[in-house]
């Protein structure tokens, strides 16, 4: 193989990996974006509880995805959650001050926590599937895409332009 095309080849390789890596940038600051806005519209539901903290934006390469726990959507009958949570969501609500009276808080989350491992717990009005639609949207997605492709567009533009240039010199 001749040296000028292995040099072409390596020229390609560089031109691909710098085109990978624009777009890993514009994917990493939009999903990070996406995760910051998901969070926002949950907390801004007085939905008290870690979900915010699971909520992960990962890149690699031309890939992109958001992850977090599936409790946005409930939980399922089955395993008591812990009552450490649920009396930090009796705290938080305001709900303690009205119970302190009657019961101790400690026995207030036991019971609430056992009442949701025993018939489970739904958000109401679909509040994280609505949530997660008011953010990710189809065009919001669309204008991802669209950012990622406009870049690989301005790259493969200057590559024809310098290819018609050297054929024309």
């Amino acid at each position: 193989m001749p040296i000028w095309t292995v040099y072409c080849v390596l020229i390609k390789l560089i031109y691909l990996y710098a085109m990978v890596e624009s777009i890993k940038s514009i994917l990493t600051v939009e999903f990070e974006n996406l995760k910051q806005e998901l969070i926002a519209k949950y907390n801004e539901a007085a939905n008290p509880s870690d979900w915010p903290q699971t909520v992960e934006a990962s890149v690699s390469g031309t890939k992109a995805q958001l992850t977090a726990a599936n409790y946005i959507y409930g939980r399922e009958p089955g395993k008591q959650p812990p009552s450490a949570a649920i009396e930090e969501w009796v705290l938080n609500k305001g709900i303690a001050a009205q119970a302190a009276k009657k019961i101790s808080i400690g026995s207030l989350a036991y019971l609430i926590a056992r009442k949701i491992g025993m018939e489970g717990w739904k958000p109401k009005d679909n509040s994280g599937e609505s949530i997660i639609t008011a953010v990710i949207t189809p065009e919001r997605l669309q204008l991802i895409a669209d950012r990622a492709g406009d870049e690989v567009l301005f790259n493969i533009s200057f590559e024809i332009i310098d290819y018609l240039k050297k054929i024309a010199a």
